[in-house]
C-alpha cells in the first residue's frame, strides 16, 4: 500500500485512502483511494444515507467509510519508498498470493454454478 500511495502522490497534493475493513489487519481488504490537487472534503451525511437507503450495500459502505479511514500520509511524503512506474512496477509479483487466497475466498462465499454464469 506504501508504494501505491507514494505513486499517487507523486501526481496530486491531497491523497486519501479508505479500507472497507480496518477491523482484521491480518486479512485481505478493499482500499479506495482518492486524489485531487485541491482537498477532498466528504459529505456523507445521514440524509444522503436515507435517501440511497442505509441497509443497501452503497449505503453500508458510504456510512462506514470516514471512520475506516487509513492515513497514507506518511507514505505519501516519504521518498524512501519508490513510486511505481513502467520500468518499476512489483504489483505482479506482489498480488499472486493475495489473488489466490481471494480465488479461495471468493469460492467459499458463492457457489461454482453463479462464477459458471458470471
Amino acid at each position: 500500500m506504501g508504494h501505491v500511495a507514494r505513486t499517487i502522490g507523486t501526481s496530486f497534493a491531497y491523497v486519501r485512502c479508505f479500507a472497507e475493513i480496518l477491523e482484521d489487519r491480518d486479512t485481505m481488504t478493499n482500499m479506495m483511494f482518492f486524489a485531487s490537487a485541491k482537498p477532498l472534503e466528504f459529505d456523507i451525511s445521514d440524509d444522503l444515507l436515507h435517501i440511497i437507503g442505509k441497509h443497501t450495500i452503497r449505503g453500508r459502505v458510504l456510512g462506514g467509510m470516514l471512520s475506516n479511514e487509513v492515513d497514507v500520509s506518511g507514505f505519501v511524503e516519504n521518498t524512501d519508498l519508490s513510486p511505481i512506474t513502467d520500468s518499476w512496477n512489483p504489483l505482479p509479483q506482489w498480488q499472486v498470493s493475495t489473488a489466490i487466497q481471494h480465488w479461495h475466498a471468493m469460492r467459499g462465499m458463492v457457489s461454482t454454478s453463479y462464477w459458471l454464469n458470471y
